[in-house]
């Protein structure tokens, strides 16, 4: 067995040749046969050495194994404070000095706010410090004040600061000066100062008396109101009585014709016998006759009172309304009934306005797959979609055909999803339609979205096929399933070219084939 030291490198050089044999022994080497020499290892590292820098100066001796905690004082080492942008690169036995002294990214404390900021940034700091003494603009003399005093200083005790006469500016006076400049003023112009006082009085008095005129007339606006309303409530009262004792004779004559049907059926019943008995005398089928009439007239007597009565209270209406128009006040059972009115008058107002809408969504309805919607005011439904306050717009619906597939488009002017804030997001919304039973289901047809140039030279488009699997295609439980489409349609910068926004409208065209 072979008994020979080799170093690492040594025995790596032998073990790559072909046949690897000792050089001493010629005897074959086999990588199993080595081993780590714990002895001879302990025996280098007890070996005596020098720094590697003694050129440099540095007179460290030591064993070697205490090379590696040795911390030479000539190596070159970075600045502690290389995070916060210093980068010195400097001997270690020079570290200190630079820390303490030199470096530009050393915390310094701030003279007058106490504040640690870094070395390099003190000049700046020093043009916005609240506690930085500086100089009075006007050259008053004060050159040592602190920043956050200044303004205080200037407004209430520079004695250069340009000031507008202290009591007669408001007068008129247009005269500026500094503190002592403004006392000469007041003595020099004491005549001219009683001048502006007297003028500004004789105005004041002439639009106390303007205003004494203007009350006065609308006191006696307010008292011909006050007469006019004692009047209308008069007359509405009167109507009132009226219309009450025209209910009361109507509901007499009803009672009054009610009991003459009566008597009328007995006497029918009467003359209605078999012809066993004898006939009614002549008489009483007068008599009945004569009924008949009575009825006849007493029915048009209530006709006529009915119509007096929706007269007495149309005229009541009229002045009713006057009384609003004239914005007169109304009694509190009046009021009520009016209000009456005023709702049902809302409730067919609301019912129209629906009628309408309604109107107006047929007339922009489409039947042939192919849809334009306009969107006008732009600009204010842009703005609205930045703050979030209507962040997308619902078109109108349409169809793909007559009894096809009902559907809508939606956009987000400020984008939704990955295109917010960047793009237009467009979107197509399946509906619930009337005809959705007798239709295949999920919707599969192509849709081609169109944002249009009107200046017809070049249109944004976009078409896709739906995803079968997606619940946006199936057959909606809902009023709308959730829309699907492009949400990076269009981006912001590009939308401002062309014509896509003229007039402050823009126009998107939605095909299904």
């Amino acid at each position: 067995m072979i008994k020979e030291r080799f170093c690492t490198k040594c025995a790596n050089d032998i073990l790559k040749k072909p046949r690897p044999r000792c050089p001493d022994h010629e005897e074959e080497l086999r990588s199993d046969q080595l081993f780590k020499d714990r002895c001879a290892a302990r025996e280098i590292q007890a070996l005596e050495c020098y720094c590697g820098r003694k050129k440099d100066g540095c007179t460290w001796k030591g064993m070697l194994a205490d090379l590696q905690k040795h911390a030479c004082p000539f190596e070159k080492v970075e600045c502690v404070n290389k995070n916060k942008g210093c980068k010195a690169i400097i001997l270690r036995c020079q570290l200190p000095s630079h820390i303490d002294k030199k470096c530009l990214y050393r915390e310094v404390q701030c003279q007058f706010c106490l504040r640690e900021v870094l070395e390099i940034h003190l000049d700046k700091h020093h043009e916005k410090c609240s506690k930085f003494l500086i100089e009075c603009e006007n050259n008053c003399g004060v050159n040592s004040l602190p920043r956050d005093q200044m303004e205080e200083h200037i407004n209430l005790h520079c004695p250069l600061k340009i000031r507008y006469c202290r009591y007669f500016h408001h007068l008129g006076c247009e005269f500026q000066g500094t503190e002592e400049q403004i006392k000469e003023h007041d003595k020099d112009f004491y005549n001219k100062h009683l001048e502006l006082s007297g003028q500004h009085a004789e105005r004041t008095e002439h639009e106390l008396q303007t205003l004494k005129k203007k009350i006065a007339i609308l006191e006696e606006k307010n008292r011909q109101f006050e007469n006019h309303v004692k009047e209308q409530n008069e007359v509405i009262s009167s109507v009132r009585e009226t219309l009450s004792t025209q209910q009361v004779k109507l509901m007499k004559v009803e009672e009054f014709i009610v009991n003459q049907n009566k008597t009328v059926e007995e006497l029918m019943k009467k003359g209605g016998k078999t012809t066993d008995e004898p006939e009614l005398p002549l008489a009483v089928l007068k008599m009945v006759d004569d009924l008949r009439e009575q009825l006849e007239g007493h029915s048009k007597k209530m006709k006529s009172l009915e119509n007096e009565s929706a007269v007495k209270a149309y005229t009541l209406q009229e002045k009713k309304d006057f009384s609003l128009s004239s914005g007169l006040s109304v009694p509190g059972s009046l009021e009520q009934r009016i209000g009456a009115g005023e709702s049902s008058v809302a409730w067919h107002d609301v019912r129209l306005a629906e009628h309408e809408l309604r109107l107006s969504i047929l007339d922009q309805c489409s039947y042939d797959g192919t849809f334009v919607w306009k969107i006008e005011n732009y600009s204010r439904r842009f703005q609205e979609a930045i703050v979030n306050k209507t962040p997308s717009l619902y078109s109108p619906p349409f169809y793909t055909s007559r009894f096809g597939y009902k559907m809508c488009a939606r956009v987000y002017l400020n984008g939704d999803g990955s295109g917010k804030g960047t793009h237009v997001s467009v979107f197509i919304s399946v509906m619930r339609g009337e005809y959705d039973a007798v239709l295949p289901w999920p919707f599969s047809k192509k849709i081609t979205l169109k944002l249009l140039d009107q200046n017809h030279l070049e249109d944004i488009t976009e078409t896709f096929r739906p995803d079968r699997n997606s619940s946006s295609f199936m057959r909606p439980r809902a009023d709308m399933n959730i829309a699907s489409g492009c949400p990076k349609f269009c981006t912001h910068l590009r939308l401002q070219t062309n014509g896509y926004v003229k007039e402050n409208t823009m126009f998107i065209k939605v095909i299904v084939n």
